[in-house]
């Protein structure tokens, strides 16, 4: 029986930890597991090989419950990760699977013989390793000026030192490019030994990190600032430069990669595929592709899709979209005129669309798609776009009730394009509207639509929902009467195309004399009654 419920330490670890613990364990990799009781739990210790010679020390402090599940555990290792990683997943494994039973004794001194000659030698390889991989280092730095030296004939692996390559390839569904940093050597007779990834992390004292170039060194910077950025998985363990380039460094990256000249595309198989440039910007094309019913008397449906005009090449969902074409040996950008990025997220995830949806909502689709064409199935809508409107205003004397509220009269505010005439300031840019050869998609123009407000907001009026805008009756009407009597010029001049309506004709008027008589107070002079008091009285 188990020592303890394993399954129990699953939602104690990382992800990756348990799956890479549990595989170590099952294949053998755990060389020895002891425990000895603590005051509140037990202490495991033991050897896990790795992927270095040397195994890795563990020790774990491990708490459980009475009902045999995890109650805590606390990893350390002698690994790059050091703590709660996979080597102590693979060790808490072993324990349980072992019992109590032989974790409670110390292992016969026949077998801790063994196991210490086992360390031995493994410790042994790997200074020797050391030593020579130093050695080989030390070869390569010294490639470029040792022509003469008998190790630098031609063929010999000192005179063709290791370099980084990059490699673009596609992952995932739908496609995202990444690119990887490889080491390979030149052959020969021409092309790339098999490229080996990247094990430890590149920096300075690495020969061939210190031989490259500086073009080199920013990639490899970029490359491993976007795995840590955009990958969760990002560990000790995953020490190769290898990204799929999103956001702003993404562009950057890879126009460094092509111009080192050491881009290819990934072949498969560990092996170097063709050279890639940086090609021109390619635009995006949509298609609607019809979906025909899964049984009989069920409605089709149309799935949206976006694709390059170039059939080899492959697009591929980064941040900002891009392609990869290996058969013309290219790569680059790929442009959405006329779409924001969040618009650009949504239309890739279009869901199939049941056509009966598609015909009611048409006005709805037409409004929101911009440059993206209609389902074949949809009657085509004509667009106007690029047209500039003309602020047409209409005057009107205000109703005698509503004079209190709106003054004395009434400006009505439309937008004239090209006939089509209305105030549609509520709804969004592109609005359907009707005219003499049936319906029509108007892409507005927002801003000079808000310039002719914003100068009836300058000349003193206020706007009134519905597109009417007034001088509010407890404010003086002078103006109105002063810009009647000039012929409302001021709102001409101010670009309006004026119309007025005909109760406004006359509506100012001329006296031909002015006739002003000063009279004193309580008479008119004249009045015989009044007499005494107009010859007495100070005021007039």
């Amino acid at each position: 029986m188990p020592w303890f419920s394993l399954p129990s330490l699953r939602p104690l670890c990382d992800s990756g930890a348990w799956q890479r613990g549990l595989a170590l364990q099952r294949s053998g990799h755990v060389l020895h597991c002891d425990a000895e009781p603590l005051d509140d739990g037990w202490l495991l210790q033991g050897l896990v090989q790795g992927t270095q010679r040397q195994p890795y020390s563990v020790s774990i402090e491990l708490s459980l419950l009475d009902d045999g599940t995890v109650d805590s555990f606390d990893s350390d290792c002698s690994c790059p990760v050091g703590y709660q990683c996979k080597h102590g997943v693979a060790l808490m494994a072993q324990a349980a699977e072992d019992g109590t039973q032989g974790l409670k004794t110390p292992p016969p001194a026949q077998a801790r013989q063994t196991l210490q000659a086992r360390i031995a030698e493994v410790e042994q390889l790997e200074a020797e390793g050391h030593l020579l991989r130093w050695l080989d280092n030390l070869d390569q730095a010294s490639a470029q000026t040792a022509a003469l030296l008998p190790s630098a004939r031609p063929g010999n692996t000192a005179s063709r030192p290791e370099q980084y390559l990059y490699l673009a390839s596609t992952v995932g569904t739908p496609h995202k490019l990444q690119l990887e940093a490889v080491l390979s050597r030149p052959k020969v007779n021409g092309g790339w030994t098999k490229p080996q990834r990247i094990r430890t992390p590149p920096g300075k004292g690495q020969a061939v990190y210190d031989r490259a170039t500086e073009a080199d060194h920013q990639l490899l910077q970029l490359l491993r600032a976007l795995s840590q950025m955009h990958s969760p998985y990002y560990s000790a363990y995953n020490a190769a430069p290898c990204a799929v380039p999103e956001g702003a460094m993404s562009l950057q990256t890879l126009q460094l990669a092509a111009g080192t000249g050491r881009l290819f595309a990934d072949a498969g198989n560990a092996t170097v595929g063709a050279p890639l440039q940086w090609g021109e910007v390619l635009d995006l094309h949509w298609q609607w592709q019809e979906k025909p019913a899964a049984a009989r008397g069920r409605e089709s449906s149309w799935a949206l899709h976006a694709s390059l005009a170039d059939a080899t090449a492959t697009l591929c969902h980064n941040d900002p979209m891009l392609y990869l074409d290996a058969a013309q040996g290219l790569c680059g950008t790929v442009q959405t005129p006329g779409l924001s990025n969040a618009q650009l997220a949504v239309l890739l995830q279009a869901p199939a669309l049941k056509a009966s949806a598609l015909q009611k909502h048409q006005a709805g689709l037409l409004q929101r798609l911009g440059p993206v064409p209609l389902p074949p199935l949809l009657q085509e809508v004509t667009r106007l776009t690029g047209i500039t409107p003309v602020a047409r205003l209409h005057l009107v004397p205000t109703p005698a009730a509503d004079v209190p509220d709106r003054g004395l009269i009434t400006a009505q505010l439309r937008f004239d394009y090209q006939g089509h005439v209305g105030w549609w300031l509520d709804q969004p840019l592109s609005v359907m509207v009707d005219g003499l050869a049936g319906r029509v998609l108007l892409q507005r123009d927002g801003r000079a639509e808000l310039d002719a407000i914003d100068r009836l907001f300058g000349l003193g009026l206020q706007g009134i929902p519905g597109g009417d805008f007034c001088i509010p009756g407890d404010w003086p009407q002078q103006d109105w009467m002063h810009w009647a009597d000039n012929g409302f010029d001021v709102l001409r001049s101010a670009g309006f195309a004026l119309t007025l309506d005909a109760a406004l004709d006359g509506w100012i008027t001329h006296a031909e004399t002015l006739d002003v008589q000063l009279l004193p107070a309580g008479g008119t002079g004249t009045d015989a009654g009044n007499a005494g008091e107009a010859e007495t009285s100070p005021w007039f």
